[in-house]
């Protein structure tokens, strides 16, 4: 039975969870699916990260170039997305080895995480909603096409700038309902709206001040709000060691994380089916003729 007195609890100290913090938390996700932990990313740290993400998320950004690299912005309606936060600021490593956050996700998926995948989003302001109710269930599409999966996953949302519309939306205790309807859904389907509980009481609007983390079960109900104006925050996927579909290695700069966190690298070991190596096809050379031609119109 869900409880909306548990959705959010005020955290004391950052990057840390007291007995009854964790407690709280930890119901919260069981009963209602989501909770709200306000205090765990100190303000400092997260306006760092929010300047990387902006910068992350401006279109034409690419990194990597000292690495012969090329990782750029994707840009879809609505959002600006940048799928490697983890190469680019430190704060984002930290955060998603801070053992308090792990050992809560742990509890929650039963077993030890890893990180399914993460990303730097900027959303666009808009008039219309682009995405309505529905449950994460998709994988890597390069990897694994158009499948579902029915595994369990934990998604954190950092928020990095002020959010007073256009926060997560959310249906408390509504993943035991939502899963066994979504999963039969053709591809592009909309999750049908006779199914959407209508109880007001279970509906919460995640609107909340920059630094704040949420959490959430992704077989929830769920879809973003229309945002208003630019929002900026951190998604983070959290799975199972034994999550069903194939996955692309996390990348991640190893100076990124603090040594005292270097124990719990383990939630970057995700890579499962590894895309194929393939050689290049050959590529012909010019012909002769086409050779003597440039030299000529040269």
């Amino acid at each position: 039975m869900y409880d909306r007195s548990l959705v959010t609890t005020e955290v004391a100290a950052p990057y840390s969870l007291a007995p009854a913090e964790a407690a709280r938390i930890l119901e919260s996700l069981r009963r209602n699916g989501v909770a709200a932990l306000r205090g765990f990313i100190p303000a400092q740290d997260a306006a760092q990260l929010h300047d990387t993400a902006e910068t992350a998320t401006t279109p034409g950004f690419i990194y990597g170039e000292s690495n012969k690299l090329s990782i750029k912005t994707a840009m879809s309606e609505g959002t600006r997305d940048f799928s490697h936060p983890f190469l680019v600021s430190a704060t984002a490593a930290r955060i998603v080895t801070t053992g308090a956050l792990l050992d809560l996700v742990e509890k929650f998926l039963g077993d030890r995480p890893i990180i399914h995948h993460g990303l730097l989003q900027r959303s666009l302001p808009l008039e219309d909603p682009i995405l309505d109710w529905h449950i994460d269930c998709g994988s890597n599409k390069s990897l694994n096409g158009i499948a579902k999966f029915p595994d369990v996953r934990l998604r954190s949302i950092l928020y990095l700038s002020d959010v007073e519309s256009g926060g997560l939306g959310y249906i408390l205790d509504s993943a035991s309902e939502a899963l066994p309807v979504f999963m039969p859904l053709h591809e592009g389907e909309l999750f049908p709206s006779d199914k959407v509980p209508t109880d007001p009481e279970r509906q919460v609007a995640m609107n909340e001040r920059a630094g704040t983390l949420i959490l959430f079960n992704t077989h929830g109900l769920h879809r973003p709000e229309v945002p208003k104006k630019e929002r900026l925050v951190m998604n983070v996927w959290f799975a199972r060691r034994d999550f069903s579909a194939r996955l692309p290695a996390v990348m991640f700069s190893l100076s990124n994380v603090p040594a005292a966190n270097r124990d719990r690298l383990y939630v970057f070991d995700n890579e499962r089916g590894p895309e194929t190596i393939h050689a290049p096809k050959p590529v012909s050379s010019p012909s002769v003729i086409r050779r003597l031609i440039r030299r000529v119109a040269g």
